[in-house]
């Protein structure tokens, strides 16, 4: 809880030692990147669509392969794909839905915001068709820390 300066993590009990190992290292990077957007924007929480999605996103950042991170679809794209066939949820309300929400619904909520920040970070940069997709990130980010507060900046975004 950044607001509380808090970052606690419980290990795994399940699995391998490696498995537990892996599994609480994804778990720091999601968690440790909540308190690094909060901080970042000057102590204002993001929309939850942006801090889940990015924080998603992060946690499968390879940082070991060399001297470039590394990032590659993670487990969540099958469960994204499956999501986005079944056209259960549309974009424009995900990006409005509220925290009770995303929690309640957390089997589609995660792999969707991480599929949403996927296709924004790395998907929307390299389509033939000229897109503004990918400056959607940089634009709420700068909307977030002009009108401190989520919503308005997903809105503007």
């Amino acid at each position: 809880m950044p607001m509380r300066k808090e970052l606690a993590i419980s290990p795994s009990e399940r699995g391998s030692a490696s498995d537990k190992r892996e599994r609480l290292i994804d778990v720091v990077f999601h968690e440790a990147f909540h308190q690094y957007i909060f901080y970042v924007a000057d102590e204002y929480a993001a929309a939850v669509w942006f801090n889940e999605g990015n924080a998603c996103y992060f946690q499968g950042i390879d940082f070991i392969s060399g001297e470039k991170a590394k990032i590659e679809p993670t487990s969540r794209c099958a469960k994204m794909k499956e999501i986005a066939v079944s056209g259960k949820i549309k974009v424009e309300d995900f990006i409005q839905m509220k925290h009770v929400d995303f929690y309640a619904k957390r089997d589609t909520s995660y792999p969707f915001s991480w599929g949403l920040m996927f296709f924004l970070h790395k998907g929307a940069p390299v389509m033939k068709d000229k897109n503004k997709y990918s400056e959607i990130p940089g634009k709420y980010f700068s909307a977030l820390l002009e009108l401190r507060d989520g919503d308005k900046a997903t809105a503007k975004a």
